[in-house]
């Protein structure tokens, strides 16, 4: 692809410390806008994707998170698996995302992380009686008994 590296830099202050294709800051095509700004235009619109797949890991790890790793008592363990696991078997039954409607996600995470109000999405019409069983099991509020 053919771009003036210069106009790019000028554009867009931040680029200029990413080092130039051809190895100089000049560029290597005098001044041309066409294909500058069509460069610009790819590098926002991979911008705004990344940080929308940055958001969407971002809310799967919190909604498949146990409390204990949220609020850092623990490190990452089988304990946080299993709890993962009851989290899939909602979202299987369910079909939709753990905590759909119930507010902010700050909000969220507190009645998650706080023992007292122990939060957990609610149990689908569908599921099976074993089922629920396995699943209110994976999300038991002591790591020990999951």
């Amino acid at each position: 692809m053919l771009f003036c590296w210069f106009s790019v830099q000028q554009a867009n202050p931040a680029l200029a410390l990413l080092p130039s294709p051809s190895g100089s800051n000049l560029g290597t095509v005098s001044n041309s806008i066409a294909s500058s700004s069509f460069f610009l235009l790819i590098w926002s619109a991979l911008d705004e994707f990344l940080i929308f797949l940055f958001a969407l890991c971002l809310f799967a790890i919190i909604y498949h998170s146990c409390r204990e790793y949220l609020c850092g008592k623990s490190g990452y363990t089988c304990a946080c698996d299993i709890y993962s696991v009851g989290i899939i078997l909602f979202e299987i039954y369910a079909r939709e995302d753990p905590y759909e409607g119930d507010g902010h996600l700050m909000k969220v995470l507190h009645d998650v992380c706080n023992p007292r109000i122990n939060k957990r999405p609610y149990v689908p019409e569908t599921m099976p009686p074993k089922m629920v069983d396995i699943m209110k099991k994976c999300w038991a509020a002591d790591p020990f008994f999951r």
